[in-house]
């Protein structure tokens, strides 16, 4: 079991302003004197993967809470559909398999298995082709290529093979059969890998257009709160989350493996975060250089004994953006 943090606001009228999907972090929210702690006790996965967490509000108006949650129902429909585009891949490749031992036997002149070839061939090229036509895959045309050869000397024309048409019609070894068979299926494979690469870039525009309107949100409640110092510090908070939460995302749909340091602490901080961000050559040295200055303007907003200064905190939001959009 594992404890939440679940914040009750002192001024309800923040809490329009801070949407699903922010990553609390170090307690931020807690220090930065807007909410009051209430202990409430549940389960949780494990942290250290650096997966989007969200605030949950729920409560009467009067008596509005944040809950913290983890998940991540953020990537959910990334991997649900590789998940589903995999499992089919692999249904295909058995079809696939079942087909060769017919096609020997076809070519041996084995007329027993003609329905057979027939049926499995028409399901396996079908079903490739609709995979292929779904997701807007590249390899489409040289797929349709591969069976419907529209070349003058029939090469790699497997249709009529898989279609088991009469024998004599057939022009094509079988040497060429298995190298235009075996390109297709390879076309089909490589299906995943493609819509994997696809999908990088679609995650981290959702994330960026996701944190560009948290930074819309901080930079209203500074524009309208201008001489509140406690929603100044808010909407710094609400910045450092929508930037950091959009950064860890750029590293997950990169795979990339944050390396805690020193390793005995308990999770990957946003420290570790720009180091492996500038190790895997996502951002540069003076890029980072200038996040840090970033992140730390955001730290001294959570705390309350630092002075924050609302230009800085404007850099923050404007510069946090920018960088956001630069780093997809």
């Amino acid at each position: 079991m594992r404890r939440f943090s679940v914040l009750r606001a002192k001024d309800p009228s923040v809490i329009p302003k801070l949407r699903r999907g922010v990553r609390p972090v170090g307690g931020h929210l807690r220090r930065s004197g807007l909410f009051r702690p209430i202990d409430v006790t549940g389960t949780s996965q494990d942290q250290s993967s650096g997966s989007p967490w969200s605030f949950q509000v729920s409560g009467p108006p009067s008596q509005e809470r944040l809950v913290v949650k983890h998940g991540a129902s953020y990537n959910h429909f990334v991997t649900s559909r590789l998940v589903h585009l995999q499992q089919r891949v692999g249904a295909l490749e058995a079809l696939a398999d079942a087909i060769a031992p017919l096609v020997e036997r076809y070519y041996q002149d084995d007329h027993g298995v003609d329905s057979d070839l027939s049926l499995k061939g028409q399901r396996w090229y079908r079903g490739c082709r609709e995979l292929l036509a779904q997701h807007r895959l590249s390899g489409l045309s040289e797929f349709e290529e591969c069976y419907r050869s529209t070349s003058d000397d029939d090469y790699y024309n497997l249709e009529p093979i898989l279609s088991a048409k009469d024998r004599g019609q057939i022009g094509m070894r079988l040497s060429q059969f298995w190298e235009g068979f075996r390109k297709a299926r390879s076309i089909v494979q490589a299906s995943i890998d493609e819509l994997l690469s696809r999908e990088l870039a679609i995650v981290t525009q959702l994330s960026f257009a996701m944190a560009e309107d948290e930074f819309n949100n901080a930079q209203d409640l500074v524009a309208a709160n201008r001489s509140n110092d406690a929603i100044i510090r808010a909407a710094g908070v609400v910045a450092r989350v929508a930037l950091e939460r959009h950064l860890w995302t750029v590293s997950d749909r990169r795979a990339l493996t944050v390396t805690k340091n020193p390793p005995t602490k308990k999770h990957a901080d946003v420290s570790d975060l720009l180091h492996t961000l500038v190790r895997e050559a996502v951002i540069t040295q003076v890029q980072r250089s200038h996040l840090d200055s970033l992140f730390a303007v955001a730290n001294n907003c959570a705390h309350p004994k630092e002075v924050v200064r609302v230009d800085d905190v404007e850099r923050l939001i404007k510069d946090g953006s920018a960088f956001a959009a630069s780093v997809l």
